[in-house]
């Protein structure tokens, strides 16, 4: 389960973030940018619950994660192709097509699965490693789009999404030991009605969009402000990722005795509070003050890992049985896609006023 995680999180870091920097390669405009990505956060806001709640009702996430997994490194690979990504237009098609496949979450729901009650304590202990894989994935890709072409990234795109195929084909049993023992039970339709209509549970969704939006405002367009504004190479940028992560990881670990301690309230306050510091920090940069975003960076952990332990720890809490896999891929919709979808809209909007 360990392995998976730092595989998921090290592939992504071959896309993720540089994105931006293919786009901007193939002489896209930051408004272009900020479309492809508006865009592409729409398509996957559909497709990610979908799947999510296909891999509950089939009881089958393991064959989700594969089907998906599969298609979605077949058709973002068409990138790497000068003659289909030609222009705007097939550019534009590629990339939002490519998110029909997300399974953002799906992962989540079948470790919350198996660990059952024990996610409290030790899903952050597994999540931490796609953390630093994540960090670890960005600064080496960063050094390798520098010095030998945005083409690797695509190879080792691949490359490990055929490792992970095959780790999932090996050790991850058809079915969790939650999907066997409801056999033929369907999950209940109506206890997911009535979790979404409580209004607690309506205002958590609504904060989690609204952090989504601020996030997405800088996540999707932080690269291309640092490299177009401020001067930075591709390695520096890869750079800040590591001071990311650096606080991310004692988070993830200790997530059972943050949630015990301080409650989700309080986790999601300082999360917000470090947004703002961060965010007005970067509006304070100038080219001989550059270095000064990697402080800035460190709130990043805080920032993400007080927000995501704690929404995890309640999602885990209202999720009726058997529908895991259903309200982790909501909770991302809701965050990494509506939310960070219209941030990088409305961001690539004003970048270039």
């Amino acid at each position: 389960m360990k392995f998976l995680y730092f595989l998921t999180g090290i592939s992504n870091s071959t896309w993720g973030r540089f994105g931006a920097i293919y786009y901007m390669e193939k002489g896209l405009t930051a408004g272009e940018i900020g479309l492809i990505e508006g865009v592409m956060s729409c398509v996957e806001t559909v497709a990610t619950v979908l799947w999510g709640y296909i891999s509950d009702i089939i009881k089958r996430k393991r064959g989700v994660l594969i089907f998906t997994k599969l298609m979605g490194t077949l058709v973002l690979t068409m990138l790497a192709f000068d003659f289909l990504a030609s222009s705007f237009t097939n550019i534009f098609l590629i990339s939002i097509a490519s998110q029909a496949f997300m399974n953002n979450g799906i992962l989540d729901g079948w470790a919350f699965d198996v660990l059952g009650s024990h996610a409290k304590d030790e899903w952050g202990k597994i999540r931490l490693f796609q953390a630093i894989s994540w960090g670890l994935g960005c600064f080496g890709i960063a050094f390798i789009t520098d010095y030998y072409g945005f083409v690797w990234n695509f190879i080792l795109y691949d490359c490990l999404g055929i490792i992970s195929l095959m780790l999932m084909l090996k050790f991850i049993t058809v079915q969790s030991s939650l999907e066997k023992a409801m056999g033929d039970v369907a999950p209940d339709r109506r206890a997911v009605c009535q979790v979404l209509c409580n209004g607690v549970v309506m205002n958590f969704l609504a904060e989690m969009w609204i952090m989504g939006m601020g996030v997405g405002v800088v996540e999707k367009l932080l690269y291309v402000y640092m490299v177009e504004d401020l001067g930075a190479s591709t390695i520096f940028c890869g750079a800040t990722i590591l001071a990311q992560v650096s606080f991310e990881i004692p988070i993830f670990y200790n997530m059972g005795w943050l949630n015990t301690k301080f409650g989700y309230s309080t986790l999601m306050i300082v999360s917000q509070v470090c947004y703002v510091v961060r965010v007005w920090g970067y509006s304070l940069l100038q080219t001989d003050t550059l270095n000064w975003i990697f402080l800035l960076e460190i709130s990043h952990g805080f920032t993400f890992g007080l927000l995501w332990v704690a929404a995890k720890e309640y999602q885990r809490k209202i999720t009726p049985l058997g529908w895991q896999g259903t309200f982790s891929t909501l909770l991302w919709m809701i965050y990494g896609s509506v939310g960070k979808g219209a941030g990088a809209i409305i961001g690539g909007y004003l970048l270039i006023q």
